[in-house]
């Protein structure tokens, strides 16, 4: 069955939300610390996300942060979709 573009639900999962967050203006970790930095600024992303219509949650596996979030994220997309499209 083909949908409507209307229809389609994405959510952008941004990884590794446990480094650090700072990121200097041409986009690479800044900071001067010493360990690994993120390469797209939270803000950054979540504006990206938002003028493409996405949600977006940012995500760590090393600490677990929003993992499940993210997936009720997507779920929830889904049923809204499901439930304009009338269910079906």
């Amino acid at each position: 069955m083909r949908r409507d573009a209307n229809q389609l639900r994405r959510v952008l999962v941004g990884a590794k939300a446990d480094l650090a967050r700072d990121v200097d203006e041409e986009g690479s970790g800044g900071g001067g610390g010493g360990g690994p930095q993120r390469e797209v600024s939270y803000e950054t992303a979540r504006a990206w996300a938002a003028e493409r219509l996405m949600s977006y949650v940012e995500v760590s596996a090393k600490t677990d942060a929003n993992v499940n979030a993210a997936l009720l994220t997507m779920v929830s997309e889904i049923a809204e979709a499901a439930a304009a499209a009338g269910g079906d």
